[in-house]
């Protein structure tokens, strides 16, 4: 598909007209993801314990405080299984709106940058879930051996969300570098004399993330980050925006 002629815009009426089509199409992918994790409700509850299960006493489970509480937790939990099933067609009205005004070339980065993008997200939440998560339950009901605890459906998937989202997200960090060395505003040199601070600020991010203030949670977390910042510098200067006069230099070279 070729891009629209600059020179007959389309009216803005009709750009709002395709946003509110791409709205509403991504509302009923959503809603019908809702009504399929509705469904799928057991086997996500199980999914969702499973970092938990291994440490909680025998025969305890998430607790309900009052008669209206599980089935709001069932329909939170249907929400947002229901926004990752209907993720790749929300992705691809999002992609219907504004694929037609890009060229061939932009259409290609941006491709490329919504597929580095959701590795790296997915890659974040996988380790929360798969490494992080366990270490938190673990050390948290650990600390809590004296007390009588009571996990409740809203605290525990608040506390889910809170850390796998924070973790995927922190996870985009080679993404949010690559756009700002494509824009200029970074480069590699840079991001190099500033590693000493990124490293502390690491550390930093993780305590943040993680709420249990265990320093070998902290650090499982941060070693990750710290190990993402240095692929930055990696993708900040294979992708970064060189400077005029040295592409001018190339560009003269492979003339001649």
């Amino acid at each position: 598909m070729t891009p629209r002629d600059v020179d007959k815009p389309l009216p803005l009426l009709q750009h709002l007209a395709d946003l509110r089509r791409c709205f509403l199409n991504s509302l009923a992918g959503i809603f019908v993801g809702m009504v399929v994790a509705w469904f799928l409700r057991p086997w996500l509850l199980a999914w969702l314990l499973q970092p938990l299960r291994p440490y909680l006493p025998p025969g305890q489970s998430l607790t309900v405080l009052s008669l209206t509480e599980a089935f709001i937790f069932y329909v939170k939990l249907s929400f947002f299984g229901g926004v990752f099933l209907a993720s790749p067609w929300v992705l691809w009205q999002v992609w219907r709106f504004v694929a037609p005004g890009l060229y061939a070339h932009e259409k290609r980065v941006l491709l490329g940058l919504m597929a580095f993008s959701t590795v790296c997200f997915l890659a974040g939440g996988y380790f929360g879930y798969r490494v992080l998560m366990p270490l938190t339950c673990r050390f948290l009901i650990d600390v809590s051996q004296d007390f009588h605890l009571l996990i409740t459906t809203t605290s525990y998937i608040s506390f889910f969300l809170h850390l796998i989202l924070g973790v995927a997200l922190t996870f985009e960090m080679p993404v949010f570098t690559l756009l700002l060395a494509r824009l200029g505003i970074v480069s590699a040199r840079s991001l190099w004399k500033f590693w000493r601070i990124a490293v502390a600020a690491s550390f930093v991010v993780a305590a943040v993330i993680t709420p249990s203030g265990d320093m070998i949670t902290q650090t499982v977390l941060a070693l990750p980050l710290v190990g993402l910042y240095f692929v930055s510098v990696l993708v900040a200067w294979l992708f970064g925006k060189r400077p005029q006069a040295k592409v001018a230099t190339q560009q003269i070279e492979s003339a001649s």
